[in-house]
């Protein structure tokens, strides 16, 4: 992405959100991320997440700084997740499974074809940097 690229999502994001808390925190965000190697963005947990921002727990202002960068023009990341099942075994969700575990708390085991029971409570979210701003190459 370059330096043009990323002014352009500063500037949108402060005119649209101003120095709020969530504005602050969504350049705060975008700095950071874009700072880091792309495959270091890869997979940002919460804790990635918290670590960038110099922050010791999650907030409001945080989580609504990750759903404008996760949905708004101005997005630069996508929420994915994992989900672990009764044996431990981790499974990567894909886009759809991602979204209707958030929107209806509903998922399908992906080895055993069955509904899961409360998946929210067994799933990890995380961020990734969008595709075509890995494309597009990193800062550094």
């Amino acid at each position: 992405m370059s330096a043009v690229e990323r002014e352009e999502i500063v500037e949108g994001i402060l005119n649209n959100w101003g120095r709020t808390p969530v504005g602050e925190m969504c350049v705060l965000l975008v700095e950071r991320i874009l700072s880091i190697k792309p495959e270091a963005a890869a997979a940002l947990s919460y804790r990635n997440l918290l670590d960038l921002t110099e922050q010791d727990a999650v907030t409001p202002e945080l989580l609504m700084a990750l759903n404008v960068l996760t949905t708004s023009e101005y997005a630069i990341l996508d929420a994915s997740g994992f989900f672990v099942d009764e044996d431990d075994e981790s499974h990567e969700l894909s886009a759809e499974e991602f979204e209707a575990v958030v929107l209806r708390n509903f998922l399908i085991h992906p080895d055993l074809g069955r509904p899961i029971e409360d998946p929210a409570s067994k799933v990890s979210p995380y961020f990734s940097l969008r595709e075509e701003l890995v494309e597009g190459g990193g800062s550094r």
